[in-house]
């Protein structure tokens, strides 16, 4: 486990495990939850999820759910894996990265296509973390390494502590409805109901259940934490396209900035947006930055 950290933030990644995201803290608030004590083997973190392994991992070279574990190509139809349970996040969540940089503020790490990925197209990634001051940013930059124009894309799955209550808001331009077939929150997108709620600010109640994907306007979201003083700002980078917003009924919920919606390989005519050439490059970013904000009364 890999620390970074300045006057305000402190960090943890395990370079090991995906380069996941073990904790987040801002002047003394965890603002991630704290699992540096907590990490479960590669088996259980996603059949154990309720139990929240870690505080956030990456997702390349898809991100979300692929129902049942089938990707559409060009050649056909292609196997990614758990059929069951859906193909999920991709396949580096698991994965040890190579640490290629580590200073007290900046880690930069590597990763190359797992010997065992049924994805038909060779890869590599770098992630790099930077602290400056109030703000935490990320990126992952994907490199397509085939002969093969294909679609890669991906994103970040970081959960956040509930704390003494959320509120969230966005722009969110459409929603992705769950199809009765599938039961993933992938269908054609429609003008969301929660479009207007969203940009007014929505509370993320822990007993109301969100699981739901949306296509960004603004690349950018809210999060304030009213009763516990803090407000967050979240920065998308141009490649990010889409937010996905799953709130359990747990002390933590996932705010999670990817390239494109759910099940994006496993629809037939579904557009894939970010088709890389021989050699060609999707750079995903986003930044957390924290601002102190007087409590409600």
């Amino acid at each position: 486990m890999l620390e970074l950290r300045n006057s305000q933030l402190s960090l943890w990644v395990e370079p090991d495990y995906g380069a996941c995201t073990l904790g987040l803290s801002w002047r003394g608030r965890a603002m991630m939850p704290d699992r540096r004590e907590a990490l479960r083997p590669t088996s259980s973190l996603i059949t154990q999820r309720g139990e929240l392994p870690e505080a956030g991992f990456n997702m390349l070279p898809w991100s979300g759910r692929v129902f049942e574990g089938k990707m559409w190509h060009e050649w056909g139809q292609l196997f990614l894996g758990r059929a069951e349970e859906h193909a999920l996040h991709g396949e580096v969540w698991d994965k040890a990265w190579q640490v290629e940089s580590h200073r007290e503020e900046y880690l930069r790490c590597r990763i190359e296509r797992p010997f065992e990925s049924r994805f038909p197209a060779d890869y590599s990634a770098i992630y790099e973390v930077q602290l400056v001051e109030n703000k935490a940013s990320f990126s992952l930059t994907i490199t397509n390494n085939s002969p093969l124009s294909i679609f890669m894309g991906g994103g970040f799955h970081p959960y956040f502590s509930r704390l003494s209550g959320v509120m969230i808001s966005f722009d969110a331009l459409a929603e992705y409805p769950a199809t009765e077939h599938v039961g993933i929150p992938s269908g054609p997108a429609l003008p969301s109901l929660w479009s207007k709620n969203f940009a007014q600010g929505v509370r993320l109640s822990q007993d109301v259940l969100v699981d739901a994907s949306f296509l960004l306007g603004k690349k950018s979201a809210q999060l304030i934490w009213p009763q516990d003083g803090v407000e967050a700002f979240l920065e998308f980078s141009d490649s990010i396209d889409h937010l996905v917003v799953y709130n359990p009924d747990k002390p933590w919920f996932a705010v999670e900035p990817v390239s494109h919606s759910n099940n994006i390989l496993g629809e037939v005519q579904k557009p894939l947006r970010t088709i890389l050439k021989p050699g060609g490059i999707l750079k995903l970013e986003y930044s957390i930055s924290f601002f102190e904000r007087g409590p409600a009364s």
